[in-house]
């Protein structure tokens, strides 16, 4: 078999792919704004406009690709692909530690658990000290490394990209076994719910699907993951945007966006969750005036002409007023 001779400027990719990782650090740190994007269906003129640079996100292992296009149409763009077969599948990188002693496996399940419990607080890289880290990296093959002459901080790394996602993992899954142990719960999944009381129903179709069923349904359940330590999911604006009751957990950012108890109601402990279930499965009335306020809420101050403002103001640095 003949060998295929690639041009030499091919050697170059890999030392421009990090030179330009370090030029963004560099740009931020000189005070510059950045977003992030995936390569399709974003306004570039409007950040253009704003002074603000872009980096993509899209995934780039092909890893996933087979996954996503269970539900994704085939001819879409592979990079896009890539980023949602990850989330799809759901893999949770933390299962790949192996060998770890019982002291470090003792430890971080105890962290995790204590994390797992408490909402509107994030502690986890104030408790993992350097010989923990040290072990876990070394019993998690594939641990991220950053690129060359990059910031490298195992510390946040080991917090953010394995534990948070696998206290989400644990989790999720605690809130559907109580829930289901005493309320019919249904969920749109495609994922394995083998063992957990509930009726899957499969995946909803996002546009055409899924705004009927956060409107019908008399609660929906918001479980942010612990990654997002700040902010609020968009799932939040999702279903108070289609007129649907939210019950979703304790996140600090909330009452600055929305007033708990009229427009949303919140959980942060697994006893409210289900005190609250049941008084709102059986008054209907406050049901429906809370999913009607939140709607108004969403309508008047968290549309796109007001969001997009408030970018351009963040952009400009622009004093901001209002809601």
């Amino acid at each position: 078999m003949e060998t295929l001779a690639l041009p030499k400027s091919f050697d170059e990719f890999v030392d421009a792919r990090k030179a330009g990782f370090l030029k963004v650090k560099e740009y931020v740190e000189n005070g510059g704004h950045l977003v992030g994007m995936f390569c399709s269906y974003t306004p570039l003129e409007l950040f253009d406009a704003a002074g603000v640079s872009v980096v993509g996100l899209c995934g780039t292992s092909n890893e996933p690709i087979a996954d996503a296009e269970k539900v994704l149409p085939k001819n879409l763009c592979p990079l896009i692909k890539s980023s949602y077969g990850f989330a799809y599948t759901e893999k949770c990188p933390y299962d790949r530690l192996t060998g770890a002693s019982d002291y470090l496996s003792g430890y971080l399940n105890g962290i995790m658990d204590a994390q797992q419990k408490l909402y509107g607080c994030y502690f986890l890289e104030d408790v993992l000290s350097s010989s923990v880290i040290e072990e876990f990296r070394s019993h998690l093959p594939g641990f991220y490394t950053p690129t060359e002459k990059a910031i490298r901080d195992d510390r946040m790394a080991m917090a953010r990209l394995y534990l948070a996602p696998k206290i989400s993992v644990s989790e999720r899954r605690r809130t559907m076994t109580v829930l289901g142990e005493r309320f019919p719960v249904d969920l749109y999944t495609a994922s394995d719910t083998a063992g957990l009381p509930v009726q899957n129903r499969g995946l909803a179709k996002t546009l055409t699907e899924m705004p009927l069923i956060f409107h019908n349904s008399k609660i929906n359940l918001n479980i942010t993951s612990k990654a997002i330590r700040e902010g609020l999911p968009l799932r939040i604006f999702d279903i108070l945007g289609c007129g649907g009751f939210l019950l979703t957990n304790y996140q600090t950012e909330l009452p600055s966006c929305f007033t708990i108890g009229s427009d949303l109601e919140c959980y942060g402990s697994e006893e409210e969750l289900l005190e609250k279930t049941e008084y709102y499965l059986t008054h209907e009335k406050d049901r429906e005036e809370i999913a009607h306020n939140g709607y108004e809420t969403v309508k008047q101050y968290h549309n796109y002409p007001k969001r997009l403002l408030e970018m351009l103001t963040l952009a400009f640095r622009i004093p901001a007023s209002g809601h």
